[in-house]
């Protein structure tokens, strides 16, 4: 198994605002970005959705770690 490590921590687990967990990841996702979301929040099931529509709007698709690394390493069996 390969150890991942996500490149970008949205702070969720501080309980901030859905608008705030948006506001921050649309600043700092970038092409390639592991971004850590933690799924029993409130806030974050609130902001996923939204954060998803406004990524795909900029062109990003959105793929799962095991495709990204298939990406990386394609000859990796």
């Amino acid at each position: 198994m390969d150890a991942v490590f996500w490149s970008f921590d949205t702070i969720d687990w501080k309980f901030p605002k859905k608008e705030e967990i948006l506001a921050r990841s649309l600043k700092h996702i970038d092409n390639g970005a592991i971004v850590l979301c933690h799924d029993v929040h409130t806030n974050t099931i609130e902001a996923i959705p939204y954060l998803i529509d406004a990524l795909q709007k900029d062109g990003f698709k959105l793929i799962t770690v095991s495709e990204l690394l298939d990406k990386m390493h394609p000859y990796t069996l």
